[in-house]
């Protein structure tokens, strides 16, 4: 992790978490991805609910999490960031993080994540692609394909979809 002003480069592979305290708005703290298996969850937690980052922010850091493969880290952060402020885009990226462990607990939570997003968005693509991905995880496929056809119906061509 590094604290850096707006002037340094960012590598596109960071996250950058800008920082709030203090005078000098114009720094902020990046992390690479390989940083994470040294940084324990709480810390990345602490950090974000310290300096408030936008709701961005806070998916990205849990997508940093999933896409290094710790998905309970990644968990984690976005059901932090759902107890924060309800957010359509966060929201749906907690219930496909917890559909990322496959068991009856993770799907049933996944699926109240899905309904809580639909009814700040009906049409979120990322929400109707979730509700696709867990019927396709308990092989009710009619409806999963429904939401994978209402996704390209809604939103045209969303590469998950087809």
């Amino acid at each position: 992790m590094a604290v850096t002003d707006e002037n340094s480069p960012e590598d596109d592979s960071s996250l950058i978490i800008p920082i709030s305290s203090g005078s000098d708005k114009s720094l902020f703290l990046e992390i690479y991805p390989e940083e994470l298996k040294e940084t324990p969850v709480s810390t990345m937690l602490q950090i974000l609910q310290d300096e408030r980052p936008s709701h961005d922010v806070w998916g990205d850091t849990g997508l940093m999490y999933m896409q290094e493969k710790h998905h309970q880290e990644s968990l984690n952060i976005l059901q932090a960031a759902c107890d924060e402020e309800k957010n359509v885009r966060v929201l749906a990226s907690t219930g496909i993080a917890h559909l990322s462990i496959n068991d009856e607990q993770n799907r049933h939570d996944a699926d109240q994540k899905f309904t809580q997003a639909a009814s700040l968005d009906t049409f979120f693509p990322m929400t109707w692609m979730g509700r696709g991905m867990l019927n396709l995880q308990t092989e009710r496929l009619e409806q999963a394909k429904f939401f994978f056809q209402t996704t390209l119906k809604e939103c045209g061509n969303v590469l998950p979809a087809l």
